[in-house]
């Protein structure tokens, strides 16, 4: 069930903040979109001006706008809450009033007390809450499930993103390895140099390598990068100086002499010259 609360007048304010703390409890996630930066904050400041509270009592606050832009704003780039119902869900809204009416509806009605509009702004917050609740499901369900319920590739790629912020490795290399096509929001290039590193915190060298001599052959803008890993590789892994001097070499050609990419990478070919005379 969905309930709302309507503030009839200034006056009672101090009363509905009252009924609406005994919504809250220590053991409670308060879910928002877009409420850490514009929604809890007034009502944080209405309740100590009011003196019904210091802070709105709950577990947790989960904000929906910033897990919605890690997964989607890639592909969507617009991710109002209404774009994100049309293009992940398939529900347009008929005839909703748009948001940023509501306040000026709203504050109409308190000062004319005519009920015209009043019915549109009480359907569109209820249309908001039953989409949160939507869309709280389906990123639970694809974050606790390795992408379950991510078609779009773009999608499953964030989402690789968000387990290596977490470090969660493993789980980053299982989505990756499901990425076979994505859209203009990215490359293929750019989803094999992420599962590359993602391999090799994993510590799946062999394919962490295989990657990386792809994207040397194959992407002219992770060449540098790769061709660095391999030497690095090579170096310290498989102990294997000649092939990392290498390796350095082509990386070190792809940097402008100053830049500090060319100077690490001047360094590292000065101690594998050094290694090799040594040995030599």
């Amino acid at each position: 069930s969905i309930r709302q609360y309507l503030l009839p007048d200034y006056s009672d304010e101090a009363a509905m903040l009252h009924m609406l703390l005994e919504e809250f409890t220590g053991e409670r996630t308060l879910v928002s979109y877009n409420g850490a930066a514009f929604d809890l904050p007034i009502l944080r400041d209405r309740m100590i001006v009011n003196r019904t509270a210091r802070d709105i009592p709950c577990r947790d606050h989960l904000d929906l706008l910033h897990a919605a832009r890690r997964l989607f704003r890639r592909r969507l780039q617009d991710c109002r809450l209404v774009n994100l119902e049309e293009r992940l869900f398939g529900f347009r809204r008929q005839d909703d009033i748009p948001g940023y009416l509501v306040p000026s509806v709203y504050f109409d009605w308190l000062n004319s007390r005519s009920l015209e509009l009043m019915p549109s702004v009480l359907e569109h917050n209820r249309l908001d809450l039953l989409a949160m609740f939507v869309l709280v499901r389906f990123i639970d369900r694809a974050v606790t499930g390795d992408g379950d319920g991510l078609a779009a590739g773009e999608d499953r790629y964030s989402l690789s993103r968000w387990y290596a912020r977490r470090k969660e490795h493993g789980r980053a290399v299982r989505v990756l390895e499901t990425v076979d096509e994505v859209g203009p929001g990215c490359s293929l290039a750019e989803v094999r140099w992420h599962h590359s590193l993602a391999l090799k915190r994993a510590g799946d060298w062999p394919r962490a390598v295989a990657l990386w001599s792809r994207l040397v052959e194959e992407s002219p803008a992770h060449r540098v990068s790769a061709a660095e890993e391999l030497a690095k590789y090579y170096e310290h892994r498989a102990r294997d100086p000649r092939r990392a001097l290498e390796c350095a070499r082509l990386a070190r050609s792809g940097v402008d002499t100053g830049s500090p990419a060319a100077a690490r990478l001047e360094h590292r070919l000065a101690r594998l010259r050094r290694r090799l005379a040594d040995r030599s």
